[in-house]
């Protein structure tokens, strides 16, 4: 537990393939011979270090897998019903609300990681008056005053 703090191609790649499981950096820094949280953090941030480049493209692979587990969890109904006292079928809220959450923080996380695939994508319109096409309404040449 935190043991290294000396960066070696090895440890590097160890923690780059536990990231893409995915787990958690403070989770890969409780793993035996692993650097602290910090450490991880800093020198996946820093973009001189050799780890630098493995970080990022660890987030992105990590953002497909978050992305890609979506689909299955949305696609459990395993626990979808469960039955009362009496035997009657009925709704089980608590799966069905914990699968919308792990699916939402998934997304979110995908997005974090990786804006341009996953991320909301806003675009800005420029329009005139109630939508009609935006029109000049005078044109400003500079001149060379030589």
């Amino acid at each position: 537990m935190s043991a290294h703090s000396i960066y070696t191609d090895e440890l590097g790649d160890r923690i780059i393939e536990l990231m893409c499981i995915p787990m958690s950096i403070a989770n890969i820094a409780k793993q035996e011979g692993m650097p602290s949280r910090m450490t991880i953090i800093k020198w996946g941030n820093d973009e001189s270090h050799p780890f630098s480049e493995k970080y990022e493209n660890a987030f992105k692979i990590r953002a497909d897998i978050l992305a890609d587990d979506c689909l299955d969890i949305a696609d459990d109904d395993s626990d979808d019903v469960a039955y009362d006292n009496q035997g009657n079928v009925k709704l089980n809220r608590e799966f069905f609300e914990r699968s919308k959450l792990k699916i939402q923080e998934r997304h979110w996380q995908a997005a974090v990681m990786n804006r341009k695939k996953f991320g909301d994508k806003a675009t800005h319109e420029l329009t005139g008056q109630n939508g009609t096409p935006l029109i000049p309404t005078s044109i400003i040449f500079e001149t060379d005053a030589d």
